[in-house]
């Protein structure tokens, strides 16, 4: 195996490659809906099996589309939100959370309920997590959550501290042990050679200026190397990974602008049972950044946008597909959006999406087939949005697929802040 291994956080902090992260970082929505601003911990089934489907022309494209709209709840709040849409014949996209704190004892103790289900490059996923917080002093927080399944040897542990820099600033750290009971508990001969972990770290800050006020949000997750030796699969794998996600917002009574930042490093290396002296590797890099600005005191409140998006993947991608290869994907995109209001509790909110997809691809086997190709991508949407109560909505969104004017998928929304 040629991983690097990391034997202790520091080493983490400091590493060569989480720098380099830290730096794209700092120099720049998420294409999986957020999902980098949430712990995302070591997937057994992800690292073995991983992706199972070749990445349509407009896939990124459709699922940029399907981003939640409606600001609240957003990714740190309680509330009920959903965003489901097409994305081919066969597929469907669905982004999914219920979080709720049900806080008791004059707030000093409270019950978690988070209910996940997104994706990932490496497939769909669900999480039931639930769990206690307490807090022992009036700015600090800590919380034990389990992810639960009926087989034991699949839970995962969550540990979690927050300190509370005022009511809605905050620096959070995760440390998370996924399938902590899997060497007790398993009825399978599988074993988890390097027990896998993930690390989660989280920094909001709301910040107030003379005219203006800003949000940020930075997140990261570190997970360290692993190796898991799965006989039912026929291989062994050792994994490590990083993933990033930066949003900062600054409003005025004017405009609005946004900065929304995404990535992830992940290595692989992988061992079949047909072939036991030979290391098959696997590498992803994945880079996203979205800028855009919404004008606030002009007809119809128009949002500008620009999006640049590069996903690398080469090596052997998993038992699910049995392949080797190669991709190397760069797609930038530009959007404008309006709002049209037809009455206190109903808006249309359309949007024209324009981009192109540069896509080279080059596999072992024609069922993911060879591309070499430069396409124009576009999409007009028209999402109608329903106020319901309390802030509360309810969107459906048409959508006609530019240029060849086809049907360009669905999409259904639902909000509901608590």
């Amino acid at each position: 195996m040629n991983c690097k291994p990391w034997n202790v956080i520091a080493l983490h902090i400091f590493s060569p490659r989480l720098i380099l992260v830290a730096i794209l970082l700092l120099q720049n929505t998420s294409v999986f809906a957020d999902s980098g601003h949430l712990p995302q911990p070591w997937r057994a089934e992800a690292v073995t099996q991983g992706r199972d489907i070749d990445y349509s022309l407009d896939w990124f494209l459709q699922t940029f589309s399907y981003r939640h709209i409606a600001p609240h709840p957003n990714i740190v709040e309680d509330g009920v939100r959903g965003s489901g849409g097409s994305i081919t014949a066969q597929r469907l996209f669905y982004d999914f959370r219920w979080r709720k704190d049900l806080a008791f004892i004059e707030e000093q103790y409270g019950f978690i309920i988070d209910v996940q289900r997104s994706e990932d490059f490496d497939g769909a996923y669900d999480r039931q997590l639930v769990g206690l917080r307490a807090n022992p002093l009036e700015n600090l927080e800590f919380w034990l959550q389990g992810d639960v399944f009926p087989d034991k040897s699949l839970s995962d542990i969550y540990l979690s501290s927050r300190y509370r820099l005022s009511k809605q600033s905050w620096l959070h750290f995760s440390w998370i042990r996924p399938d902590h009971f899997f060497s007790d508990k398993t009825r399978t001969d599988d074993q988890l050679v390097k027990h896998p972990q993930t690390f989660f770290m989280q920094w909001r800050q709301l910040f107030n200026y003379s005219e203006n006020a800003g949000a940020m949000l930075l997140s990261l997750n570190l997970s360290p190397v692993s190796e898991i030796d799965s006989v039912s699969d026929e291989l062994r794998v050792e994994s490590e990974s990083i993933r990033g996600a930066f949003r900062y917002q600054l409003d005025s009574d004017d405009w609005s602008a946004k900065v929304d930042i995404s990535g992830e490093k992940t290595e692989r290396t992988y061992a079949l049972a047909e072939e036991p002296d030979e290391h098959r590797p696997f590498d992803r890099t994945f880079f996203e950044t979205t800028l855009s600005m919404q004008l606030l005191n002009v007809p119809y409140s128009p949002t500008l946008g620009v999006r640049y998006l590069i996903l690398k993947e080469e090596g052997f991608f998993g038992r699910s597909s049995n392949l080797s290869g190669k991709l190397d994907r760069k797609e930038p995109l530009a959007y404008i959006e309006g709002t049209y209001r037809l009455s206190d509790t109903q808006t249309l909110m359309p949007a024209l999406y324009l981009g192109i997809s540069n896509r080279n691809q080059l596999f072992s086997d024609e069922a993911w087939p060879r591309r070499d190709q430069e396409d124009f991508i576009g999409k007009l949407a028209v999402p109608w949005t329903i106020l319901v109560e309390n802030g509360s909505t309810f969107t459906i969104s048409a959508a006609i697929e530019l240029p060849e004017f086809g049907f360009g998928g669905g999409n259904i929304q639902f909000h509901w802040p608590m």
